[in-house]
């Protein structure tokens, strides 16, 4: 066997180490939230007409599309924010 095949082979053996290691709840997770990914994309896609908006006795209309993703990010943030504070509590105990 040459060099370039031996390490081909430890570098697979080692790649299915860590994901042995990976719990199935977070196997699942992940799938989970891929499957919300794609779910989310494929209804920003399908809702793609202007809608008008009112907040804060102000009135605009706006592509559906940017409401969706805004609110999706500012979800994200907030969900990150969360697991940076829990960690940063868990830290200090």
């Amino acid at each position: 066997m040459s060099e370039s095949t031996t390490n081909q082979e430890e570098g697979a053996q080692k790649a299915q180490a860590v994901e042995n290691k990976m719990p199935l709840a977070q196997k699942l997770r992940v799938v989970f939230m891929t499957l919300l990914g794609i779910l989310l994309v494929t209804f920003i896609v399908q809702n793609s007409n202007k809608v008008e908006i009112e907040f804060l006795n102000i009135n605009f209309r706006m592509r559906i599309i940017f409401i969706i993703l805004i609110s999706a990010l500012i979800g994200a943030l907030i969900t990150f924010s969360m697991m940076k504070w829990r960690a940063a509590k868990k830290r200090r105990k």
